[in-house]
């Protein structure tokens, strides 16, 4: 019987070791594993550009947002002499009305159509807003399309692996020794002036 308790020992102390053997050599293999992950990101840093400073200070943008505020301007200035012109006649239809001096067909045929001027009114309106808005867009588009070609040139040796767009403060950190901003600026700005 003692030949057999020690049999049943030698097995399970076989067995223990068997499994602290192969147990701490997958630990080392996780931890190269992961010390390799490290080596690799320090290899190969992530990069942002602060995406509110670009805007701020990218020549492009700001020739965009001035060639759309000038039409902005234009429309309001059309719209206003429409509006005055509009409110003219109804004054002028109200004068009449209240003198007298046309017939009620009359009057309500003007108001028939000053009421169809006055839609037409509104609905220019809403077409220069809606220009407004679409110009807008493509003007954002052309400056993110502009970036991303930039951005390629400047990575073209690949020393980023990332470069992240950093707007309205979404990364919570990061190191300004990754901040390209004012190179990505300097550069887009340069190629921007030299195709005008």
């Amino acid at each position: 019987m003692n030949k057999n308790v020690f049999q049943v020992i030698l097995a399970i102390a076989i067995i223990i070791l068997f499994i602290l053997h192969f147990s701490s050599g997958k630990k080392a293999v996780v931890k190269e594993e992961s010390a390799s992950s490290v080596a690799e990101l320090v290899d190969s840093p992530i990069a942002f550009v602060n995406m509110d400073t670009l805007i701020a200070k990218l020549d492009m943008w700001t020739d965009m947002q001035n060639a759309l505020s000038e039409q902005q301007t234009k429309y309001d200035n059309e719209l206003s002499n429409l509006q005055k012109n509009f409110q003219n006649k109804v004054n002028d239809l109200n004068n009449k009305v209240q003198k007298m001096l046309i017939t009620q067909a009359d009057a309500q045929t003007q108001a028939e159509r000053l009421s169809a001027e006055e839609q037409d009114l509104y609905s220019r309106a809403d077409e220069y807003q809606q220009r407004l808005a679409e110009q807008l867009a493509v003007n954002s588009n052309q400056v993110i399309d502009a970036l991303n070609t930039f951005l390629k040139e400047f990575n073209a040796d690949g020393r980023y692996q990332y470069i992240l767009a950093n707007a309205n403060n979404q990364i919570l950190f990061a190191d300004e020794a990754f901040d390209l901003t004012q190179q990505v600026v300097d550069g887009m700005n340069a190629q921007y002036k030299s195709s005008k």
